[in-house]
């Protein structure tokens, strides 16, 4: 579901992750469609860089259920700030998860997308592959999720593999929700690792509900360690899926 963000000056420049999503095992069954929405806005450190106070970012996808735990889809973003606005590129996806008990126990799955994508804070644009491994597990109303994805670079500036692990510890409250914590970091090139004050790191509380259209994400997230790795002091998010079918 999304993400915005802020440039961060390190050794070089660095833009958060516009994806603000745990993968997991929730997939549209087999010939159906979805529609996610993601939106998300970002209080910059050094806002004197930016054209207005706030960076504003967008995710969407259209998701198509294939059976057997697969799915294909397309995903866009967009990102703005005061009066300025950028495309931020396109990608096409596929995405597995073996067959499990959806009420209790261990799953896996793989995520994998390509496209060509650039941030609101770099001119340049590159094609890359995101590899996303899905580890989840399921007992007594908790759920947890990791996903340690790596980024394959493809064109442009960046040449190496990049680690962005992402991960959601949630429980069951009633009425179909669940609330709970997500973290999403940048850990940088696997050659030459961040070391852990200059990580990119937020970490989210959420709220996930169901209704009979579909489910919805709110999650308010805080940098962690704001005076080294991370741009932005906080990130609001609001993700909707809606069934198509």
């Amino acid at each position: 579901m999304l993400c915005l963000t802020a440039a961060l000056q390190i050794s070089v420049a660095r833009a958060d992750r516009y994806e603000l999503l745990v993968y997991s095992d929730d997939l549209p069954g087999k010939g159906e469609s979805e529609f996610e929405e993601l939106l998300s806005v970002a209080k910059p450190r050094d806002i004197s860089a930016f054209p207005g106070p706030t960076v504003w970012q967008s995710h969407t996808e259209v998701n198509y259920g294939l059976g057997k735990g697969w799915e294909i889809g397309v995903e866009g973003h967009a990102t703005a700030s005061g009066t300025s606005r950028k495309f931020g590129g396109l990608a096409v996806e596929v995405e597995y998860v073996d067959e499990h008990d959806e009420a209790r126990g261990f799953y896996w799955g793989i995520r994998a997308d390509i496209g060509r994508q650039a941030s609101y804070y770099e001119d340049d644009w590159g094609s890359a592959i995101d590899v996303n491994p899905i580890l989840g597990y399921r007992n007594s109303g908790f759920h947890l999720v990791l996903n340690p994805s790596l980024e394959v670079p493809l064109g442009g500036a960046k040449s190496s593999l990049s680690l962005q692990p992402s991960a959601k510890a949630a429980w069951q409250i009633p009425d179909r929700s669940e609330v709970g914590f997500e973290y999403f970091g940048d850990w940088g090139s696997l050659r030459q690792q961040f070391s852990s004050p200059q990580r990119n790191q937020t970490l989210y509380l959420v709220w996930d509900g169901q209704g009979t259209w579909g489910h919805f994400n709110v999650g308010m997230g805080k940098s962690i360690r704001t005076s080294a790795g991370t741009p932005d002091n906080w990130v609001l998010k609001l993700g909707v899926q809606v069934e198509l079918d």
